[in-house]
């Protein structure tokens, strides 16, 4: 599946360039759908009319010119859309593996999110009152009869007409504009452990899906069924998928089947993070001796794992929260005291393997040290070729986030001899631990010695093969800029 990914992704990268990937914002799009959703949503609310459903949504569509039939066409396609985005973004965190240890609130919360987005779509089918909506309102009854909580039996409801009552469409009004603040609160808690989350798509992204939802609602426009007539019985009509898609179950099979069915699915989405478990590796602490409270480190930390103390004979030194911890290493590059102590790649380690790949190397022409996220495809397989000069005078240091890489280790493998300095990182908006890769011409400018800098690059990808990694040497060697490089 992650080759699957990767093959997509870096197909829609060839064609929009890697900024404008709807695949790297997908959760900021959905943000942008719930905006478009509480504009057209407050249109349609001075409108409706709780005594008279049908007509006033009819109204809405036909007496309006195109205004009305406008808004609640954008209204019900930014109501999909956001369910088939919120479904692709949770698709992908999982195919990534982002689910794991510290990032199991994201998760969780975003499954009760879907959770929320849905009973709110299927409340709002009721409020149109056509023949569709009788027949989710009456199978929803039946579904929740089988709860032992209600005195009487929800489904007696829809048998005649006088016992659909305005009441009914108040609560379906009231939930349909409550359910949405519980729906906020969720998102609050799925970017509150988030630094700087992202939560606007870039401007083509969103320009490209508010057009696309344009276009849909005024050549494609929504339109009602015939109105509800609780006098027939309605076992055949046409379903929304993105909402209505648990409805055909409901109507063939018993009620029970149903709950079980319902319950364990969401059980198992639920407990995704701990069925599929990956051993935790060692987070990161401060050396609070070496701490200069700078707080740099507590600002570029992706997940929010890090806080000045702000009492106590340490106060005003930076502390890691375990359990936040996603050992992405970047507070280490953003580290210019050498404060923090890494289990995975300590700073001591690092110096020791620059120090036998370039010395190593001997004087066989001009060596180039490679410092690359472990986690682009590929990487291995390309540096095991060693076809070619080029290549048998290239090292490699693999990390678990290019945003690793300290200023300071780049200066000491110049100053023993490398020609130049490549860092390899994910492509821009793609980045394995969110920001690892945008710091990275920060690490650059932070070198002390701006000489220097001429001979450090960094090339964004997010896979690598023996020619494109050909390519990059080449285009080191010959000093030109290639399309990734920032």
């Amino acid at each position: 599946m992650q080759r699957a990914l990767d093959a997509l992704e870096n197909l829609i990268d060839e064609t929009l360039s890697p900024r404008y990937n709807p695949l790297y914002c997908l959760g900021a799009i959905c943000v942008f759908f719930l905006w478009v959703l509480l504009v057209s949503g407050v249109y349609l609310f001075v409108f409706y009319k709780i005594g008279s459903p049908y007509e006033s949504v009819k109204t809405i569509t036909e007496n309006q010119w195109m205004i009305g039939a406008f808004f609640r066409g954008m209204h019900r396609y930014s109501a999909d859309g956001l369910v088939f985005f919120a479904l692709l973004h949770l698709s992908r965190e999982f195919i990534r593996g982002r689910f794991r240890h510290g990032r199991w609130t994201q998760w969780v919360t975003g499954v009760l999110t879907l959770g929320v987005i849905w009973t709110t779509g299927v409340i709002g089918y009721w409020m149109v009152w056509d023949q569709r909506s009788q027949l989710v309102a009456e199978l929803s009854s039946k579904l929740l009869d089988y709860l032992p909580i209600f005195g009487e039996s929800l489904s007696i409801a829809f048998t005649t007409p006088e016992l659909v009552t305005n009441l009914f469409f108040l609560i379906a009004l009231f939930l349909h504009l409550t359910l949405p603040v519980l729906l906020f609160i969720f998102i609050w808690l799925h970017v509150m452990r988030v630094t700087k989350p992202r939560i606007h798509p870039p401007r083509p992204v969103y320009a490209g899906v508010a057009v696309s939802l344009a276009f849909m609602a005024v050549f494609a426009p929504v339109k009602s069924l015939l109105p509800a007539n609780t006098d027939k019985i309605i076992s055949v009509i046409g379903i929304d998928w993105f909402y209505l898609f648990i409805y055909p179950m409901l109507n063939s099979a018993p009620a029970w089947l149903s709950w079980l069915t319902i319950s364990a699915s969401t059980a198992v989405l639920i407990a995704v993070p701990w069925i599929f478990p990956k051993k935790r590796p060692a987070p990161a602490a401060i050396k609070t001796e070496n701490c200069s409270g700078c707080a740099v480190c507590r600002e570029e930390c992706p997940y929010s794992a890090i806080f000045i103390r702000p009492s106590g004979p340490d106060a005003g030194t930076a502390e890691v929260i375990p359990s936040r911890c996603a050992s992405c290493g970047i507070c280490v590059g953003s580290c210019a005291f050498n404060a923090v102590d890494f289990p995975i790649k300590r700073h001591e380690d690092i110096m020791a393997e620059i120090s036998a790949k370039v010395l190593g190397a001997g004087n066989k022409g001009p060596f180039k040290l490679f410092f690359a996220c472990s986690h682009i495809s590929g990487l291995d397989h390309a540096f095991a070729g060693h076809a070619g000069p080029d290549m048998r005078q290239a090292g490699l240091i693999k990390l678990p986030c290019a945003g690793m890489v300290n200023a300071g280790w780049i200066e000491y493998a110049l100053k023993l001899g490398a020609g130049n300095v490549v860092i390899l990182g994910c492509k821009e908006g793609a980045g394995w631990y969110r920001t690892g890769n945008t710091l990275l011409s920060e690490r650059v400018a932070m070198l002390s010695d701006k000489d220097n800098a001429s001979r450090v690059s960094v090339h964004l990808t997010s896979r690598l093969t023996e020619k494109t990694l050909h390519e990059r040497i080449s285009a080191v060697n010959e000093g030109v800029r290639l399309t990734g490089d920032v």
